[in-house]
């Protein structure tokens, strides 16, 4: 009996020793970087490595932020940069006959162009010597620009570094397929792509604001044809957001086409100017507006709009939501225009203060005329004087003449 409960107990350390072993040698791309904090104008590497991992070949995407930190490396053939993306390939030279299990892929050298975190996440494809995929444990660097200054825009606050950020938005938000819509925008919780049938699964990189956040993905995987939605959640102390990205997995990209083709407003300007990639815009308008007429043109003749929130505006903000329905009847887009009616005191105070303006545009203007007339005046003053005068020496000059000639004649 004793025997088996030592028999027990040395196979009890043996498991747990290998399993502490399985997990010290955990397949890792470790992504490094060489400084943790910069200033601006100073230059950084990011690293790609692998660790208890041997890779032949592999096409890797580094994602970084475009507005705090600028992209330096040499261009060589295996990295191309499109829109703060680095698509970069590698492959071994000896086709995997002398791999190593800890290999620099590739540098990265980076300048930092704008104070703030800056996060750089990685995706890609990994192959081993059997040309099997491999999906090793990738982590996440941030390096931080100058000092951190973080805005909380409701209720103007400025967290310095150091202090508690909790922040629910995201800072990133990129997929490994191209075609999200619109732009990212950490303020824009709604996405749209459309996929050809024989993707499955979305790699979703999504880098929080706060350190202090935690980050859920739920929907990229296992894909349906038809519509998909992917949720983003992000959770800080008991607070959460949720980006939604909705995906529509077919064929037919056209019977999926959910843009306008034109979006105006009548008498109104909006701004920004726009474009396909944009979905959100903004106006403002007078207190006798009432209601909008709102011009909503989609691409595909075939495709359904309906336009909400035009009419009956209150004063403050107001929002007109259009949204396309694209002709197979199941993806849609959401466009958001964010309308301002002006109160009438504001009203009136613009108004005042136009007026203002306006009279002490006059004044200067009629300054600056009477005081051009008096320099004409002065001007004339002067030339009339210089006339005076000249004529006067002439008088003299003619009277002297004939003085003389006189005299002359008299002696004669």
């Amino acid at each position: 009996m004793k025997k088996i409960k030592i028999i027990l107990i040395v196979l009890l350390i043996i498991l747990s020793l290998g399993t502490t072993a399985i997990k010290a040698k955990e397949a890792q791309i470790e992504v490094t970087t060489s400084k943790d904090k910069v200033n601006i104008g100073e230059e950084f590497i990011i690293s790609v490595n692998t660790k208890n991992l041997e890779v032949a070949a592999c096409t890797i995407r580094l994602y970084f932020d475009k507005e705090k930190v600028e992209f330096i490396s040499k261009q060589e053939e295996n990295i191309n940069v499109v829109d703060g993306t680095i698509l970069c390939t590698y492959f071994d030279k000896q086709g995997g006959k002398n791999m190593e299990l800890n290999t620099n892929l590739a540098n990265f050298t980076f300048k930092a162009k704008q104070n703030g975190l800056s996060s750089f996440a990685i995706q890609g494809d990994f192959y081993n010597k059997e040309e099997k995929q491999m999906k090793p444990a990738i982590n996440l660097v941030e390096v931080q620009v100058g000092k951190q200054n973080i805005v909380d825009t409701q209720n103007s606050v400025v967290i310095e570094e150091g202090k508690e950020n909790n922040s629910t938005n995201l800072e990133a938000l990129r997929l490994n397929q191209e075609g999200i819509s619109p732009n990212f925008q950490k303020d824009i919780k709604e996405y749209y792509i459309t996929i050809p049938e024989q993707i499955e699964n979305l790699e979703v990189v999504a880098v929080p604001e706060s350190k202090n956040s935690k980050v859920t993905i739920t929907g990229n995987e296992n894909l349906k044809n038809g519509l998909n939605e992917i949720v983003v959640t992000v959770q800080n102390s008991n607070k959460q957001s949720k980006y939604k990205i909705y995906v529509t997995k077919t064929n037919n990209i056209e019977e999926a086409n959910t843009n306008l083709e034109n979006l105006a407003v009548e008498n109104e300007t909006l701004e920004p100017d726009f474009t396909q990639q944009i979905t959100n815009y903004r106006l403002s308008v007078g207190n006798n507006v009432e209601n909008l007429n709102v011009l909503a043109v989609p691409q595909n003749e075939e495709a359904k709009v309906k336009i909400e929130g035009g009419e009956n505006l209150k004063e403050g903000k107001n929002n007109i939501i259009i949204t396309v329905t694209a002709p197979n009847n199941i993806t849609f887009k959401k466009y958001q225009i964010d309308v301002f009616k002006k109160g009438k005191q504001e009203e009136e105070k613009e108004s005042t203060v136009q007026k203002l303006t306006t009279n002490a545009v006059q004044i200067d203007n009629s300054k600056e005329i009477e005081q051009v007339e008096e320099e004409n005046k002065e001007e004339e003053t002067k030339n009339s004087l210089a006339i005076i005068i000249g004529t006067v020496i002439g008088i003299s000059i003619l009277g002297s003449i004939l003085i003389i000639l006189i005299k002359k004649r008299k002696r004669q």
